[in-house]
């Protein structure tokens, strides 16, 4: 890299000191897939299980812990985490330290980013790592233990300058707001842990590579993933958002509207019951006390966030994970990368420190979010590491839009709605969703949620003022999501001081269809519409900027994953008739994804890692580094 005071370490590191500091935060193969399966899932198998909570001392709690289960929730973190000294991140030290084998490299896989790409991925290649072999997955948020999210925790949009002090932040230009999650399980801890699968017709477009155009070649990863995040429907009481909902459905039928209930990563049971449930790992769970606080980070341990499930089968298959570890930019270096990281700590003051580093590894896999992976892309481009001209390009909302219903309120109503923002029985933030799978054509058919987090939309209403003197105080409102086909593409680019910034433009149109859609379906739940006042448009499922392709005039990575290398231009290898690849380099997070999915994500997401994980550990060339 160009312009650096450059000394070498014992790691084989070159110090850049000069351009890294506070101010850059910012044998045998399976012969089936069913062998694959098999071995994925064998779960609870040799485990042992964690001690009970009551028999920990409970863990000391911030002031204004949300509910009476917040210390049961921690005290169950701490027994589930024991087996590893009590967290799953270790000391960054240990990034330092010697590698028993002979190589240029310290790890022999590197994965930035905890959600749920690189999560999934991270599990799957440590199950299969030789002895001897080394994974690291690298998370810049920190690792939040159940019970600890603050009452007042707040979607971090007024202090982006502290970006560990919340589980989310945000991106903000004129007109939109990117929430990204900043944690150790990425957006598993702030979602509404909705597994939804998109119309099978979303594979059909030209936009995906040619190998996933049928979606029926990835369901049996939708099933397996499905699996390991504990997915089932909803059994507890519905909210009267929910109902609403199913009311709508009814009398739209006639235009193909079809009320589902979602799978969701929650443990479900008796709230009164004494004792926790054990999940898949052994690892124990709360039922979920309905509270409706999903979204803030769950505070009584029923969510299945990543950290209950993928980033634990890592850690005890041998990967080592890193918190509060951002990384800047990497280098291409013959055969392996290196890569430029701060390790991030925040004092109780709140002030922000930073400890540039770097390290090595042979494979490498970004899997940080859009936002993440494309800046951490952007930055590192050099005459000596060219990619896709794509990059930053085919950046899309996932055609988000969100709405106000107000529902004419009854003092009874009024005084229930006020204890529903208090968090009292709201349930799941989403129960239910109304779509139109027999819709012609699938890109004008919507997804609904009807969300029933009432602090959440309180929240959203304080961004602005002209939000709050455009609801009317006499009526009750609840929260819309719609999610749907043809929004405009944006794109991501680097400011002066090398920060990722979004340029996006809504495509009028489709926000009228949007806006009619939602419209109908408040009607037809007895409500009206508010369309979205705020001043800028929340976008909660960013998809794209690494788009899949395949070519690299299309896209930045292959249906596999790899990110194409254009040093030589767009040329196929003469052999293989394959474009060229950057060899170890792989993209594994929803900024693969070159469409909106018109529903939530995250199974997609964890689908498609899921398959990529599979392709390389069969890689020929891995060998000498997984296991067949």
């Amino acid at each position: 890299m160009d312009d650096m005071s450059v000394g070498t370490d014992r790691t084989g590191c070159e110090s850049t000191k000069s351009q890294l500091g506070p101010d850059l935060m910012s044998r045998r193969r399976f012969t089936s897939f069913a062998g694959y399966v098999a071995a994925a899932a064998s779960g609870l198998a040799g485990q042992s299980l964690p001690v009970l909570a009551k028999d920990l001392p409970k863990s000391d709690l911030p002031s204004g812990a949300p509910n009476q289960f917040a210390s049961q929730a921690a005290a169950d973190y701490e027994a589930n985490m024991r087996t590893f000294g009590g967290r799953l991140s270790s000391d960054p030290r240990k990034l330092d330290a010697n590698v028993p084998h002979n190589t240029p490299w310290q790890f022999d896989v590197a994965i930035v980013g905890s959600g749920y790409g690189a999560s999934v991925i991270a599990a799957r290649l440590a199950s299969k790592l030789k002895p001897g072999k080394r994974l690291c997955l690298l998370e810049r948020g920190r690792e939040w233990t159940p019970g600890t999210f603050s009452e007042a925790n707040q979607l971090a949009f007024e202090d982006p300058s502290h970006p560990i002090s919340m589980p989310q932040t945000s991106l903000s230009n004129d007109n939109l707001i990117v929430l990204q999650s900043c944690g150790l399980g990425g957006a598993s801890l702030v979602d509404f842990g909705v597994a939804s699968r998109p119309d099978a017709r979303v594979f059909d477009q030209d936009c995906w590579p040619e190998a996933l155009r049928d979606r029926a070649m990835i369901d049996s990863y939708f099933d397996l993933a499905e699996l390991e995040l504990g997915m089932k429907r909803w059994g507890g009481t519905e909210a009267d958002e929910a109902v609403r909902l199913a009311a709508a459905s009814k009398r739209l039928a006639a235009r193909g509207g079809h009320l589902e209930s979602p799978l969701l990563s929650i443990a479900q049971g008796r709230v009164d019951s004494r004792f926790p449930v054990v999940n898949k790992q052994g690892l124990l769970q709360r039922q979920c006390n309905a509270c409706g606080e999903c979204w803030k980070g769950c505070n009584v341990g029923a969510k299945s966030t990543l950290a209950m499930n993928y980033l634990t089968m890592a850690k005890r298959a041998g990967g080592e994970i890193f918190s509060q570890t951002e990384v800047h930019s990497i280098e291409k270096v013959v055969d392996y990368y290196r890569l430029h990281i701060n390790h991030i700590t925040l004092d109780p003051s709140g002030r922000v420190s930073v400890s540039p580093r770097c390290i090595t590894c042979r494979v490498l896999i970004l899997g940080a979010g859009t936002i993440g992976t494309t800046e951490i892309l952007l930055r590192s481009q050099s005459q000596h590491f060219i990619l896709s001209s794509q990059l930053g390009r085919k950046w899309n909302t996932n055609g988000d839009t969100i709405g106000l219903v107000g529902i004419p309120n009854t003092p009874e109503k009024m005084d229930a709605s006020f204890a529903r923002n208090r968090g009292q029985g709201a349930g799941p933030v989403v129960q239910k969703s109304l779509n139109y799978p027999s819709h012609s054509d699938f890109t004008k058919g919507v997804t609904v949620l009807a969300g029933n987090s009432s602090s959440m939309l309180s929240h959203w209403m304080q961004l602005d003022q002209r939000t709050k003197r455009s609801v009317e105080h006499s009526q009750r409102h609840d929260l819309m999501i719609g999610m749907g086909h043809g929004q405009a593409e944006g794109s991501i680019h680097l400011d002066r001081q090398g920060s990722a910034v979004v340029r996006w433009d809504p495509n009028q149109d489709y926000q009228a269809r949007m806006h009619s859609e939602l419209a109908r379906v408040a009607e037809a739940s007895g409500g009206r519409l508010h369309h979205n006042p705020m001043q800028k448009q929340p976008v909660l499922h960013a998809l794209g900027g690494c788009c899949m392709a395949d070519s690299p005039m299309l896209g930045v990575v292959n249906h596999k994953g790899q990110v194409f290398d254009t040093i030589f231009g767009v040329d196929q290898d003469k052999m293989s008739r394959e474009h060229k690849i950057h060899e170890g380099l792989y993209i594994c997070d929803s900024s693969v994804i070159p469409t909106s999915l018109g529903c939530s994500p995250q199974v997609t997401i964890a689908s498609l890692a899921e398959r990529t994980a599979q392709l390389i550990t069969l890689e020929p060339k891995y060998a000498d580094t997984f296991d067949f």
